[in-house]
């Protein structure tokens, strides 16, 4: 599980990060009137592959694009007090953590959630 350093500094910035050896370039972004993050994902080439993705806490953002050129894992945004219903301005990169598990490391998680 690879930690993705985010930060809540600006209302709308980019970064680039490496997911499963590839580069992609992940834009965050405020929404003020409805009071959320999203996220613009991106290939090395600028090609845009999923736009205005919005950010739900402990939820699996990615899969259901992995058609559309994605890395085959999964990225979450993690609650890591336990105490949020939905991730507010300050609150990414501080209580709200975003991770990334490889396609190995998803199928283990659900094989050991198969098993309970």
């Amino acid at each position: 599980m690879e930690l993705i350093p985010v930060f809540n500094d600006y209302a709308d910035y980019s970064e680039s990060v490496v997911l499963d050896g590839s580069p992609y370039r992940l834009a965050f972004s405020w929404n003020t009137r409805g009071e959320y993050w999203s996220l613009t994902v991106s290939d090395s080439s600028g090609n845009v592959l999923v736009d205005g993705l919005k950010l739900i806490i402990n939820f699996e953002l990615i899969s259901e694009y992995a058609a559309a050129g994605f890395p085959l894992g999964a990225l979450m945004a993690i609650d890591t007090t336990g105490t949020l219903t939905r991730i507010g301005r300050n609150d990414l990169g501080e209580k709200v953590k975003l991770y990334y598990l490889t396609g190995e490391e998803l199928a283990q998680v659900l094989d050991a959630a198969e098993a309970v």
